[in-house]
């Protein structure tokens, strides 16, 4: 895929959604509103984008991640409050950065 931009209202009622892939894309920036009522996202899927930033808030609502795939992007910095509410994280993947 060639997905450069998600709209904030994109995933606004699939509040069951547990597996979110959007590996493979040109997305350089995700927004805490299109995945802050995904409570029961388990698993992110961002391999091989183009984010460079990740927000201070972005995965502040979603506490039930187990797995987040950020390898391949061109993230320069992570900082302590990017994770901090991921209590039941299991994996994260930050390679080739």
């Amino acid at each position: 895929n060639r997905i450069r931009i998600l709209r904030k209202t994109l995933l606004k009622n699939l509040d069951n959604l547990e597996y979110l892939k959007l590996n493979n894309n040109q997305l350089s920036k995700m927004e805490h509103e299109l995945i802050k009522n995904l409570k029961n996202l388990k698993n992110i899927n961002l391999e091989e984008n183009c984010l460079f930033k990740l927000e201070k808030s972005l995965f502040d609502s979603n506490n039930q991640l187990n797995h987040l795939n950020l390898a391949h992007n061109v993230l320069k910095k992570i900082k302590n409050f990017n994770f901090k509410n991921l209590m039941n994280l299991k994996s994260l993947n930050l390679s080739f950065n």
